[in-house]
């Protein structure tokens, strides 16, 4: 039964931690795609700009090739973290770049 419980502790922990990193579906249906374009309530925030392939070899005889997503910010209107958690949500295999604008 121990075991059970320590269990149950761990996966909860586990689920919590990779849960902060995407968005619910309350504020998922503000947020939409076409084309290369990212939208929020209508509205341009960001493009898709690029995507690279990359292999790290500090990860020794596991490591794998992975995708980064390259994200253009085009607005301040947008927290960044909200922009990279919609981007995760939908690419959780992924890892995530965001060119911010300088304004």
């Amino acid at each position: 039964m121990k075991k059970v419980l320590i269990m149950l502790g761990f996966v909860s922990l586990v689920s919590c931690s990779v849960d902060k990193e995407i968005i619910g579906k309350s504020e998922f249906y503000k947020w939409r795609v076409n084309g290369d374009t990212i939208y929020y309530e209508n509205k341009s925030v960001a493009v898709y700009d690029h995507s690279e392939y990359e292999l790290n070899p500090g990860h020794g005889k596991h490591a794998k090739t992975i995708q980064e997503l390259s994200i253009t910010q085009l607005v301040l209107d947008v927290k960044t973290d909200e922009l990279i958690k919609y981007i995760h949500t939908l690419h959780n295999n992924q890892k995530v770049e965001i060119v911010v604008p300088r304004h």
